[in-house]
């Protein structure tokens, strides 16, 4: 994961295990997380991690990042951003 130049990673990042939008206590897929320390704010990448291919050269699906203001604000929408995943609510836009 690239990070930005005077970023620094926050301590305790750890994958987000999800179950299934069934409520299966099956483990289908593993979301993980990073919150790096920025200037001003912080920096959220969530991925779910998948093996490079012939047409795979990044090793995730797919990755987002969002700016926020702090720590507990990144928490905050990776808590939702979890729940949302979990239930299938997520769109191309995001949630």
């Amino acid at each position: 994961m690239n990070h930005l130049p005077l970023g620094k990673p926050v301590p305790g990042n750890r994958p987000a295990p999800t179950t299934s939008p069934t409520g299966s206590t099956e483990i289908l897929h593993v979301l993980k997380y990073n919150i790096t320390a920025l200037e001003e704010g912080v920096l959220l990448s969530i991925w779910e991690p998948a093996a490079r291919n012939d047409t795979r050269v990044k090793p995730f699906l797919y990755m987002v990042k969002y700016r926020l203001p702090s720590e507990a604000d990144a928490r905050k929408l990776l808590a939702h951003y979890i729940s949302a995943y979990k239930t299938g609510s997520l769109t191309a836009h995001g949630f």
